[in-house]
């Protein structure tokens, strides 16, 4: 699969980037993340610009995450509704996605793009479960960001070990949220200390 996708980035740079990227986030499994990551390696090695690698990497998931949003939130709930049984999503379940959505629905948005099966997928069920419209642009932009921020600085100082990224990118996503959830925590318990 990485072949592939280097040798698509090697003929068409910033487009074939922004097409993955912005495909993955609509719904299309794809390999955005790859293709990003990749592009990322590139740049850390001189063949592409890193700037231009995360505006096109972040702006693309992030309007591909609202395509994918926007589809949910206006047929998709019908949709699955009607159809979603045939693939394993009954009523039951569907509405243990509104319930986690109600909950969670800030962290889910947040963090979807750092996990496999919810990069591709975690926008149409926000719109499915009717999260609510500003919330859901701000929280993804934000997302979207540092997505592309994190990924970024991945592909910089490992662009070494490429294999081994790829063949562990689930472990390599809980390490960063892990240490995004520690650099919060330790935010906020100063925050709380200075107020006192």
């Amino acid at each position: 699969m990485s072949e592939t996708v280097v040798s698509l980035l090697s003929q068409y740079g910033y487009v074939v980037l922004g097409v993955l990227v912005f495909a993955m986030n609509c719904g299309v499994p794809v390999p955005g993340h790859t293709a990003y990551v990749v592009a990322c390696i590139g740049a850390a090695r001189g063949t592409l610009s890193l700037p231009i690698v995360f505006a096109v990497g972040a702006s693309t998931s992030f309007l591909g995450g609202w395509v994918g949003y926007a589809l949910g939130r206006r047929g998709g709930r019908s949709l699955v509704e009607h159809h979603g049984s045939r693939v394993g999503l009954t009523a039951e379940r569907l509405a243990t996605i509104d319930q986690f959505f109600v909950k969670h629905g800030i962290a889910a948005v947040f963090f979807l793009r750092f996990f496999v099966v919810l990069r591709t997928f975690g926008s149409i069920f926000a719109g499915v479960s009717g999260f609510p419209v500003r919330r859901y642009l701000a929280v993804s932009l934000a997302s979207a960001a540092t997505w592309g921020a994190v990924y970024a600085a991945v592909g910089h100082f490992f662009r070494e070990s490429w294999p081994l990224i790829e063949e562990r990118q689930a472990e390599v996503g809980v390490a960063i949220l892990a240490l995004l959830a520690l650099i919060g925590l330790g935010h906020v318990i100063w925050r709380r200390r200075r107020r006192r």
